[in-house]
């Protein structure tokens, strides 16, 4: 879970850091039962299957509101699983 908030954070706020960055390509969309135990995913896959979807993780709405005014309603309940008060606590880190 605290990858999600990562990705989600890193992906929704690289306007932020960056306004020469035009897209964010993500690697994985579903769980890959071969790579490791890494579950890098959008999606769970379903067991047995090598990347079949099944259902969608946190990750996957954060994603899908990344650069909205819908953003902060899909990150904003995975703060507690940071640690931080504020996603903006994160951009002050980068910049110091």
């Amino acid at each position: 879970m605290a990858w999600s908030c990562r990705v989600s954070y890193r992906s929704s706020r690289t306007s932020s850091i960056s306004r020469s960055i035009d897209a964010f390509i993500y690697h994985r969309h579903v769980d890959h039962s071969q790579e490791g135990g890494l579950r890098l995913g959008l999606w769970r896959n379903v067991a047995g299957s090598i990347a079949d979807p099944e259902s969608k993780k946190p990750i996957y709405e954060v994603f899908r509101k990344a650069g909205t005014s819908d953003w902060r309603q899909a990150a904003d309940p995975l703060l507690p699983i940071t640690g931080l008060d504020s996603w903006d606590q994160v951009l002050e880190a980068i910049i110091r």
